[in-house]
């Protein structure tokens, strides 16, 4: 994909607002969700993958690109330590591999209330392997974004990109949820 801005003077760069269409590639080039993902941030304050942010700047509105992320600056690198396997009669007599459940994190003392999405990936008569890598993490994946539109940031906007940046937990919103790439979505 590739083009040039029609509509506007602006270019994507500090302190500007950005509204993104994009569609998500994995390694083997599949698209990853039945529609495009639309997400606006201020530039330069981490709105999103920061390699996805550099790759745009200088973009102008109306621009396409496709953007090839590695790894370890889109989704992760899988973890091994992450597959984890849990006795069978905790779970529904009906589970089967594809599932997804979602549970809540748990840190040492008890779990901290941040979701974690554990897709099961085998189901044995004693045990349910589920595995909690995001399901693009070890992939090389391709961003095909067009830029929908690019103005100024307003100060209100630009106070709510600090925030985010401050404190990512509060305000963080994610590209591609790990849940729009699951099967069925999750189940409690």
């Amino acid at each position: 994909m590739s083009g040039r801005g029609r509509d506007s003077a602006f270019q994507i760069g500090p302190e500007m607002w950005v509204r993104l269409r994009v569609v998500i590639r994995d390694a083997e080039g599949e698209v990853v969700q039945e529609e495009p993902t639309e997400t606006s941030f201020v530039f330069g304050f981490g709105g999103t993958l920061p390699a996805l942010e550099a790759s745009i700047e200088g973009l102008p509105q109306g621009a396409t690109k496709s953007v090839y992320v590695k790894p370890a600056e889109a989704f992760g690198e899988r973890d091994p330590g992450a597959v984890l396997e849990v006795l069978r009669d905790e779970f529904p007599e009906d589970v089967a591999p594809g599932d997804v459940f979602e549970a809540e994190e748990d840190e040492g003392e008890g779990p901290t209330g941040t979701p974690v999405l554990l897709r099961v990936v085998d189901v044995t008569p004693e045990a349910v392997v589920l595995d909690r890598n995001h399901p693009l993490a070890g992939q090389r994946v391709r961003f095909d974004v067009e830029v929908v539109e690019v103005r100024p940031a307003d100060e209100a906007e630009i106070s709510a990109a600090e925030a985010a940046l401050l404190d990512p937990g509060e305000h963080k919103e994610t590209l591609i949820p790990a849940a729009s790439l699951l099967r069925g979505g999750p189940r409690g």
